[in-house]
């Protein structure tokens, strides 16, 4: 992931971070039954959505963080 991607996540709101996790979950849970099926061509997008997932909860653990200290 880009540094400009990652960037342009830190600028989401909180609810459009849960919005984008939820879409980024159930992308996954369909690539890993396309997986199963055997009908997924594109095994990288696994990696991808799993990189962007930690990415969205790392921000969020560090939003949570900083609030709980004020």
């Amino acid at each position: 992931m880009k540094k400009s991607q990652k960037t342009e996540i830190r600028n989401l709101s909180d609810n459009e971070l849960s919005k984008k996790l939820e879409t980024i979950l159930k992308d996954l849970i369909d690539l890993k039954m396309k997986l199963n099926m055997g009908t997924l061509k594109n095994v990288h997008q696994l990696k991808k959505l799993k990189k962007e997932m930690a990415v969205i909860k790392t921000i969020q653990a560090e939003r949570k963080f900083a609030q709980q200290e004020k």
